[in-house]
């Protein structure tokens, strides 16, 4: 239950989300937003845990004892970042869910730098563990705050930005166009 009305929550505060660029835990959870902010956290550590795990590479204690805890430090910083360029697409033609390549660095047996990210449509999950945090990625999180500011980016320029949506627009009106013309010859 608890999933689906913090789903719901986020739902309805999308909009100022993508407007404002800041999470506001008490308006999706209310008044326990501090538990399940911290649970959303242990949620997106278990899933950097199966990536490492994924990639055979042993998961750190730290984040493994969190899971656990109440209050822990940790290692893993989370970011949260909007990609301009998936927001600008119609909802229909975003990504749903991808999962980023895995950057690690052995420093010693015992010690590693991971850099990885997750997408969820236009919302990147950027996972920083050892490492210092790329601040215009988002305000490093550590379930720590009732707010949650995001970074922004975009990986294309502004022309080839809006080349793409017209070819996409004109892509559109040939679709309709070959719809009506498959109707007619049916009429």
């Amino acid at each position: 239950m608890l999933m689906r009305s913090s789903s719901l929550g986020f739902l309805k505060t999308k909009k100022k989300v993508i407007r404002r660029r800041i999470i506001i835990f008490f308006h999706i959870y209310g008044e326990g937003f501090a538990d399940s902010q911290r649970n959303l956290y242990k949620y997106f550590a278990k899933s950097l845990g199966c990536k490492l795990i994924d990639e055979n590479i042993a998961v750190p204690k730290d984040i493994q004892e969190l899971m656990f805890l109440e209050n822990f430090q940790t290692g893993l910083r989370i970011t949260f970042a909007v990609n301009e360029d998936m927001l600008s697409l119609p909802k229909k033609d975003r990504i749903g869910l991808s999962k980023g390549g895995l950057f690690s660095i052995p420093h010693d047996e015992d010690t590693w730098t991971f850099i990885w990210h997750e997408t969820f449509e236009w919302l990147n999950v950027f996972y920083w563990y050892n490492y210092n945090v790329e601040q215009e990625l988002g305000f490093p999180w550590v379930a720590d705050s009732q707010y949650l500011h995001l970074g922004t980016y975009s990986l294309s320029t502004p022309e080839w930005h809006s080349e793409i949506i017209k070819m996409k627009c004109n892509q559109d009106k040939v679709w309709v166009e070959l719809m009506k013309n498959k109707i007619d010859q049916v009429d």
